[in-house]
């Protein structure tokens, strides 16, 4: 639901039906505009107790995964957290030997000779310990990333259309998940080593101090923390609000490749780069630096000075105790207690500086839905096989009755319906074709009968039955969809094809039929790999600081590693189609949608797809949507014009030419174009 924000500091507004009230204040950040809600949000205690099962269960499919890299992974993080206690306590224990041989004057030194050894051992230790944390940690996540991408991969691919519109933003990839988990798991490690390092600072003051300075030591770090968590544990909303700084990003993108031969062309880059200095100048003084970093800036110094003042009590309070009894302290013991204390008030700040962190992580983790993804467009239990595999014997193609159908897409804008009150018959193995202005509902009217949505009411019959009744997988193997979106897989051009018919995506010979009939042949043929080319695939190359420029001969070779198949739209559109004819060689299709494939192929090329198609037509039923009045509609045996998301006429061609209305009106206004 949109809300409409008010422009002053403070303000009610009421944000849903049940007339609960919620208030925010307003405040203003350099470039970004800051909206804080006064409410509390959910208690972290309760947002740990939901998250803390889903977080283990997840944990427990990484380690049932693969067990070993998880406790290597779990020993890494809880080395992470104590090795520099251990040091710490090692340094001070060398120290004090050295302390009481100066004090005793006692050259034997075997306790320094142990001290000594013992740290030698340990940062040996240590360092073995590190530099195979350095590199087993890149193993670590790549493996646990690439689970959890495996994790999240299944459960996108099972979200239908409208579920996935429906999740929009809220849907969860694997690297935010990823990201969350590590600063869960981060927190934990955290907390360990506060607690082993206040542990230890408080064993190393007994003689030197006492609980006191470590108490001390503790003031500032937790006041600097503390005072910066209260804006954290509110909700807010933040967005950038100035017009300069949007207008200066806007004109960045002129000097990406995208805009090159309009630039070129119409000679605008003077005029760009005058409109980004006055936006530039018209932003004046304003920050634009990141909102977190200027949420955390101070009105004033006073909070600051006295941050940095207490941070002075445990030496004030050292100074004072020598003052006073001369023989308590020792030059080790302050400086094993300085060491400790600068330590442990940095874990102190990290910790608090994770907790903002984590709570983002519990959110993340809250957000995964831990069962079977529930899809809008619900499974029926019926299963739909017109005929046995491979055989067209006996196939007449799909049958459709639509009562009343109205639909709208989730989340919409529009505020009239995509379909509205949509009633027709469409005949078995029937060749049906689709016309009406754009907007008018052509594309939606495929994606119902396609079973890519269901209506929001009325009925869609399949064969006299509800297609709710029929299992959703066996409706989408008997339909073969050929889209206006020309949607290029990042495979080979063999894979492109062949996934029309997954189970033979390695029949060449089936393949390199289907690209003659989609009228494909001919460029794969000219094509330096053939089928084997890879239009869009994922190139990382980077090269840095080579001499010459781009004359570098690795500078050459990065420009070759980038280099793509340049396939214009009508190119794609003849891959696209290759794979739909290599679709009904699974034998199961026997109902073909048509969704506006040719508008980026010639005269002759449209004409010579549809005449393929059509010689493929037996055992099917096809609807086509066109702009395009010629042949197909000539040839249709129904005439289904569309406008504003209703059916105004059906018929065949002399039929709706006889009625010298809205089919009649559009005919003409092409055929004009030939008189």
């Amino acid at each position: 639901m949109l809300v409409q924000i008010p422009s002053d500091s403070r303000k009610t507004s009421k944000l849903d039906s049940n007339e609960k009230v919620y208030t925010y204040e307003e405040r203003q950040f350099g470039i970004w505009k800051l909206f804080m809600a006064k409410e509390a949000s959910i208690s972290f205690i309760q947002e740990a107790g939901e998250t803390l099962p889903l977080l283990t269960k997840l944990l427990a499919g990484i380690h049932s995964a693969m067990p070993d890299l998880f406790l290597m992974f779990m020993f890494c993080q809880l080395w992470d957290s104590i090795h520099h206690v251990v040091e710490i306590y090692l340094s001070s224990l060398l120290l004090r030997q050295i302390e009481a041989v100066i004090v005793s004057r006692d050259a034997r030194g075997s306790g320094i000779i142990f001290a000594l050894v013992a740290r030698c051992l340990f940062v040996a230790v240590s360092s073995c310990v590190q530099w195979w944390i350095a590199n087993i940690t890149p193993i670590q996540e790549s493996k646990i990333r690439t689970y959890l991408h495996l994790e999240m991969m299944q459960k996108n691919l099972e979200m239908d259309m409208p579920t996935s519109q429906a999740a929009g933003q809220q849907n969860v990839s694997a690297s935010e998940l990823w990201r969350a988990i590590k600063h869960i798991l981060m927190f934990f490690v955290d907390v360990i080593s506060v607690i082993s390092q206040t542990m230890l600072l408080f064993s190393l003051s007994k003689d030197a101090g006492g609980v006191v300075f470590a108490g001390l030591s503790l003031v500032r770090p937790l006041l600097s923390a503390i005072s910066r968590q209260g804006f954290f544990r509110k909700g807010f909303l933040i967005h950038m609000n100035n017009e300069d700084f949007g207008r200066m990003k806007s004109l960045e993108k002129f000097s990406n490749g995208t805009f090159r031969q309009d630039v070129i062309s119409y000679g605008l880059a003077e005029w760009i780069l005058k409109q980004y200095i006055k936006a530039f100048n018209s932003l004046g003084n304003t920050p634009i630096a990141d909102a977190w970093e200027q949420m955390g800036s101070k009105t004033n110094p006073v909070r600051q000075v006295l941050e940095d003042t207490l941070g002075e009590l445990p030496m004030i309070y050292c100074s004072l105790n020598l003052i006073l009894d001369p023989t308590s302290f020792s030059l080790a013991s302050i400086a094993i207690l300085h060491q400790s204390a600068s330590r442990l008030k940095g874990s102190v700040t990290k910790l608090f500086y994770t907790v903002t962190r984590l709570r983002t992580g519990l959110s993340t983790v809250r957000r995964i839905n831990d069962s079977k993804i529930d899809n809008l467009v619900k499974d029926g239990n019926a299963a739909y096989s017109p005929s046995p595999k491979g055989s067209m014997l006996g196939k007449t193609g799909m049958e459709f009755d639509l009562r009343d159908v109205c639909f709208s897409y989730p989340g919409a804008e529009k505020v009239t319906p995509a379909l509205s009150n949509v009633s027709l018959h469409i005949k078995p193995g029937s060749v049906v074709v689709i016309v009406g202005e754009n907007g008018g509902g052509k594309s939606t009217l495929i994606r119902i009968l396609s079973r890519i949505y269901d209506p929001n009411s009325g009925d869609v019959l399949i064969d006299g039955r509800p297609s709710k009744e029929y299992q959703i997988s066996d409706l989408h193997r008997s339909s073969a969809i050929l889209s206006q979106d020309n949607l290029i897989y990042p495979l080979s051009l063999s894979e492109n094809i062949g996934l029309g018919y997954p189970d033979a995506h390695l029949d060449a010979a089936m393949i390199e039929k289907s690209a003659q009939e989609g009228g494909a042949a001919d460029l794969i043929g000219k094509l330096a790999k053939g089928f084997d080319t890879y239009v869009e695939p994922y190139i990382n190359v980077y090269h840095h600081n080579l001499p010459g420029g781009g004359q570098h001969p690795l500078a050459k070779m990065a420009v070759e590693l980038r280099k793509t198949p340049d396939l214009s739209g009508g190119e794609k559109q003849r891959i696209v189609a290759a794979r739909t004819f290599m679709r009904f060689k699974s034998g199961n299709v026997n109902f073909v949608a048509v969704d506006e494939p040719s508008a980026a192929l010639d005269a002759e090329g449209e004409y010579q797809l549809f005449q393929s198609l059509l010689s493929n037509r037996e055992g099917k039923t096809m609807v086509f949507v066109t702009h395009r009045f010629g042949h197909l509609t000539k040839v249709a045996d129904q005439i289904i014009c569309m406008k504003e998301g209703a059916v105004v006429e059906s018929g065949n061609h002399p039929e709706l030419m006889g009625m010298d209305g809205e089919y009649a009106k559009l005919y003409n206004i092409q055929a004009k174009a030939f008189q």
